[in-house]
């Protein structure tokens, strides 16, 4: 985005459900790891290929970002809002087969909100 650019806040109308996370999505390859707080219990969102999950994480410095549902992440989605995760990419798994990219592999962590931090 050039710095002419400007961002508005945009509504919807009555009746419509927001579809987009109000967060971007992580970059795994720009930063391989991602520790915070869970925001808020998952969402499903319809998408062409079907319905996928998306979590909101809220980082140290107060930025949320999105977490979308993959194999490797499932068990993420399993957590409750206010457990803190911690989130590290390991790298790609072997494809199933030409017509399938490889599985990102994730090595994940949780601190529960219900045990002292």
């Amino acid at each position: 985005m050039n710095a002419k650019t400007k961002l508005t806040k945009s509504t919807l109308p009555k009746g419509y459900t927001a579809i987009t996370a109000d967060a971007d999505s992580h970059d795994w390859d720009a930063n391989a790891t991602l520790e915070g707080t869970i925001k808020r219990a998952p969402e499903m969102v319809p998408l062409v290929d079907g319905p996928r999950r998306v979590l909101h994480i809220e980082k140290a410095d107060g930025e949320r970002v999105a977490v979308w549902e993959s194999t490797g992440l499932r068990a993420l989605f399993e957590c409750s809002v206010g457990d803190k995760v911690y989130i590290s990419f390991t790298g790609f798994g072997v494809a199933k087969n030409k017509k399938h990219s490889p599985p990102r592999l994730f090595e994940v962590g949780i601190q529960r909100n219900d045990k002292p931090m």
